[in-house]
């Protein structure tokens, strides 16, 4: 009785110090699935509390320059639109933003806001909504490198948009990577 818990023991020293020691050179079991849940693009069901959902495309102010002047007037009306979205008032965020795209439509960098905002609201097919109108207006506007950063989200969200979004890209000659 006594050597079979003198080899228990044993058996959990050496486990204890084998795990102590590899922890920090292989990955954490948690950060493993985190990185298989967010590859596979599932965010409905989280495995654990610290797996995070896809990130939303980092919109960049980019318009063409001839509507610099509209740019610099929308610049001062994303403002309000903003703060409320840092207040964490998401309701107020989406109207300022579709307030200012109702006064400027082809405004890229405040319809991919508002994409932002949906998605950080749990709108999520409304955001690829947005990114994708985003990403059209960015193409008519030639922008296409822009545009090509936005097919991922809309794609892993709404998979026909993306697809739409590929074959508007290589339909267009000036699109060409």
């Amino acid at each position: 009785m006594i050597a079979r818990i003198g080899t228990w023991l044993f058996y959990a020293v050496v486990f204890f110090l084998l795990g102590v020691w590899s922890s920090s050179r292989l990955p954490s079991v948690s950060s493993f699935l985190d990185r298989q849940v967010a590859g596979a693009g599932h965010s409905a069901a989280p495995v654990a509390d610290r797996v995070t959902k896809p990130q939303p495309p980092v919109v960049k102010p980019t318009q063409p320059p001839a509507a610099k002047p509209v740019a610099d007037a929308a610049v001062a009306d994303l403002e309000p639109a903003r703060a409320a979205f840092a207040r964490g008032d998401l309701k107020a965020a989406i109207e300022a933003y579709r307030g200012i795209l109702a006064s400027h439509p082809d405004d890229t960098t405040a319809r991919g806001e508002l994409g932002n905002v949906f998605f950080n609201a749990g709108r999520i097919d409304e955001a690829a909504t947005t990114y994708h109108e985003t990403a059209v207006r960015l193409i008519a506007a030639g922008q296409t490198a822009a545009a090509r950063t936005m097919i991922p989200a809309v794609r892993r969200i709404q998979p026909a948009l993306g697809d739409d979004l590929e074959r508007r890209l290589s339909s267009d000659p000036a699109a060409k990577p």
